[in-house]
């Protein structure tokens, strides 16, 4: 079961790529945007929430925050990207542990590492579909026991861009200027 979540993720990642190396030859720019904020699943979700990161056009700090399920969940990340593909690294919380003789629930904080890609979603490539695959290096004690929890981890979530930059604006009003007039025409 593990290794087919594991295959599936791997082949939806690899799909990604493949069809954001195809949006990049569009001629539509990507937006200069300051903050881009998403909902979704995994490290870089708070495990199960949001995101908000502050930078230029996708590289900057990334704040994480959300729910194990039992517990709050945050992390800070620094993350590149160029275009559609980015890499992040950082310290948040990774995942959930439960100690079976006390019952009690503690969130499982380490370091990160992920590579991922961003698939457009509309012509202004403000929205997108975020899909990562990455390692956490971390460990946890419970009770007298230290457990190493080092593995993959996978992200999945949707995005979108903010942009204050009135460039981004005047092409927005210019295209959707240009859509009304095509309309007004067509309907006559």
């Amino acid at each position: 079961m593990k290794k087919t979540i594991i295959l599936i993720l791997l082949l939806s990642n690899f799909y990604a790529v493949t069809q954001t190396k195809t949006q990049t030859k569009t001629k539509t720019p990507y937006p200069k945007s300051v903050i881009d904020i998403g909902l979704g699943l995994g490290p870089n979700y708070g495990m199960l929430g949001g995101n908000a990161l502050v930078g230029y056009k996708g590289t900057g700090l990334l704040m994480s925050f959300g729910t194990t399920g039992a517990t709050q969940a945050f992390g800070f990340y620094l993350q590149v990207s160029h275009e559609w593909v980015f890499l992040n690294f950082g310290r948040g919380v990774t995942g959930l542990a439960i100690d079976e003789y006390t019952n009690i629930s503690s969130n499982i904080v380490g370091n990160s590492f992920s590579v991922g890609g961003k698939i457009n979603l509309d012509y202004y490539k403000r929205a997108f579909l975020l899909l990562s695959v990455g390692y956490q290096e971390s460990s946890i004690k419970l009770g007298f026991r230290i457990i190493d929890t080092s593995g993959p981890i996978f992200g999945v979530g949707f995005g979108y861009r903010i942009s204050f930059s009135k460039s981004d604006y005047k092409r927005y009003r210019k295209d959707k200027i240009a859509n009304d007039v095509i309309t007004t025409k067509t309907s006559k």
